[in-house]
């Protein structure tokens, strides 16, 4: 029985580490579960670090600021673990099922029970690290700055109001 999280974002990720952790081993017959975690990106960012990581690597290593995602599940079977790195690009809730384009270019479909949708990253890494740069070399001339919203929006706009 597959449970699917779909982002990589803290939610998506924290979901299927507390599943796999605590909720499974519960479960009957638990090598029937399989927990997947579909993210564009293999990496995530670790968001309470997000304000002090955008001002400079000297006070915040972009090394410690993207952790791997497949990393953190590394405990885990692999009969119980799946990541998938790609996008997914429709649902079926009738069938029960995500077609995911992998990053390859194929595609794939991916029946679930239980499916959590935590949106918030939908980027990879690399497009995340040139746009840290971005912000970086406007940031000392700035007047003014507009955020989202986001977890990782609220925490930097607090920091920089002071």
């Amino acid at each position: 029985m597959v449970r699917l999280a779909w982002s990589g974002s803290y939610g998506g990720i924290s979901t299927p580490h507390y599943l796999l952790k605590h909720v499974v081993p519960q479960l009957p017959n638990k090598g029937s579960y399989e927990v997947v975690l579909l993210s564009t990106s293999s990496q995530a960012i670790c968001l309470p670090a997000c304000p002090r990581a955008l001002i400079s690597d000297d006070i915040f290593s972009q090394e410690k600021f993207f952790v791997s995602v497949p990393e953190q599940f590394k405990q885990f079977p692999n009969s119980t673990f799946r990541f998938i790195q790609g996008t997914a690009t429709e649902l079926n809730h009738h069938d029960r099922h995500v077609t995911v384009r992998l990053k390859d270019g194929d595609t794939e479909k991916i029946g679930y029970y239980a499916l959590v949708i935590a949106t918030g990253l939908n980027r990879d890494s690399e497009f995340l690290r040139a746009s840290w740069n971005t912000v970086r070399a406007a940031l000392p001339n700035a007047k003014k700055y507009h955020h989202r919203g986001g977890l990782a929006d609220v925490e930097t706009a607090g920091e920089l109001d002071e």
